[in-house]
C-alpha cells in the first residue's frame, strides 16, 4: 500500500524516512487471529472513503485489475481530522478494527484467464502494504508480523471459486493497536491481497485509504 506522509515543515528526505520507519510500527501492530467463520460487520461503525488502485502514480491511469470489488470499508472508532474532515484519525493509545467488505465478481472474466481456486494451493494469501513519501521515488513496503489474510477473516479452507457465489459479499477484518510511540501523521495507504501460488494473477482487491494518527 502506498502512503503520502504529511509532515509540518519537513527538513529533508532523511527526516521523512525516519518518521516513516516509526509509522511502520502502526501496521506492524496488526493483531492476527485465526478464524474460519464468516465475519459480520457490527452496526454503528464509521464508513471510510476509499479509491480503487490505479496503474499510474497518485491515482492516475487505468484501474488496477482485481479479482473482486470492494463495497465498503468501515472502522470501529474514528476522529475525523483535516481541513475538510476527510481523514480518519486513529487515536494514539487505542485499539481499532477495520472491516473490508468485498466480492469475487471478476474471477471468471480476467484478462489472463479464470480463477478457479483461491488460493490455488495451501492456505496462504499475502497482505501487501507499501508507503510512498513525497520526494522519495519508491513505494516502501511494510513488514507485518502476520501477512496471512487466511488467518484474518478470509476462509481459505474452501478454495474453489463457485460461479454462483461470485457476487457474494465477504468480510476481511484487521485489528490495529495505535501505540504511544507513533508519530502524528496523515497518510494515503494502499492495501492489496495476493495469492503467492498464482504470481501472475491480479490481487483479490486493491484500494487506497486515507488515515491519520492523532493525539
Amino acid at each position: 500500500m502506498c502512503f503520502h506522509l504529511c509532515i509540518s515543515n519537513p527538513r529533508s528526505n532523511l527526516e521523512k524516512m525516519k518518521i516513516f520507519r516509526l509509522f511502520n510500527i502502526l501496521l506492524g501492530g496488526v493483531i492476527a487471529g485465526k478464524s474460519q467463520k464468516a465475519i459480520k460487520i457490527p452496526d454503528g461503525l464509521n464508513n471510510l472513503k476509499f479509491k480503487p488502485c490505479t496503474e499510474g502514480k497518485a491515482g492516475t491511469g487505468d484501474l488496477t485489475e482485481t479479482i473482486g470489488n470492494v463495497h465498503s470499508i468501515q472502522i470501529e472508532s474514528c476522529e475525523w481530522t483535516g481541513k475538510s474532515k476527510e481523514w480518519c484519525g486513529l487515536k494514539i493509545g487505542s485499539f481499532n478494527t477495520i472491516y473490508v467488505e468485498y466480492d469475487m465478481a471478476n474471477a471468471r472474466s480476467l484478462s489472463n484467464g479464470k480463477i478457479k481456486k483461491y488460493p490455488k494451493k495451501g492456505e496462504q494469501l499475502n497482505i501487501e502494504i507499501c508507503g510512498r513519501i513525497p520526494g522519495v521515488p519508491f513505494c516502501a513496503p511494510f513488514s507485518l508480523p502476520n501477512t496471512n489474510a487466511c488467518e484474518q477473516g478470509i476462509n481459505c479452507s474452501k478454495r474453489k471459486v463457485k460461479k454462483n457465489k461470485l457476487q457474494e459479499k465477504r468480510v476481511f477484518k484487521v485489528a490495529l493497536e495505535i501505540a504511544e510511540v507513533y508519530p502524528k501523521v496523515q497518510v494515503v495507504s494502499e492495501w492489496q491481497i495476493k495469492d503467492p501460488t498464482q504470481p501472475k494473477a491480479p490481487p483479490l482487491f486493491c484500494f487506497n485509504l486515507p488515515l491519520a494518527v492523532v493525539p
